[in-house]
């Protein structure tokens, strides 16, 4: 049972990923680019934390997000436009949005699993942490489906 693991040992676990997408990030970028790998995934990693901070701020609205459906053919447009570079700006614009995203402390999120993590030890009893754990990754999921509609919209009738 997740809830009976040690905080120490979930908290490890439930930042792993986003340590690996950032890991990632940085062994693609230096291998590549070599010493101006170094300043590329600092870049990345600002516009990552400044994109994010806007988006929890308030200061982009819900409406410009996109989902899968939009995520892909705005892939697919950068990557006409360049063949060659074009996959991996992608794959670095995916993997920098996954760690900045996946490190809020929203429940549903790795994040969020620390969170959620630290109050159970702090006194929250563990049926009410799975609880806002459910409800919030079903809000996660909800979210999802919304943008996916909106993009399928805006591909066939906009």
């Amino acid at each position: 049972e997740w809830w009976q693991v040690s905080l120490l040992k979930r908290t490890i676990c439930a930042l792993a990923g986003p340590f690996f997408n950032l890991l990632f990030i940085f062994a693609f970028v230096v291998i590549n680019f070599r010493v101006e790998g170094a300043k590329i995934f600092i870049e990345l990693v600002k516009a990552g934390s400044v994109g994010t901070s806007l988006l929890v701020s308030g200061n982009i609205p819900l409406g410009q997000l996109t989902g899968p459906v939009g995520l892909v053919q705005s892939f697919a447009e950068i990557i006409k436009i360049s063949p060659v570079l074009g996959p991996l700006f992608c794959f670095l614009v995916l993997s920098t949005a996954l760690w900045s995203i996946n490190i809020l402390p929203l429940p549903g999120l790795d994040g969020g699993q620390v969170l959620v993590g630290v109050m159970a030890k702090f006194g929250l009893p563990i049926k009410i942490a799975r609880r806002i754990s459910t409800a919030f990754f079903l809000a996660l999921l909800a979210l999802l489906a919304g943008l996916t509609v909106k993009d399928i919209i805006i591909a066939l009738f906009v």
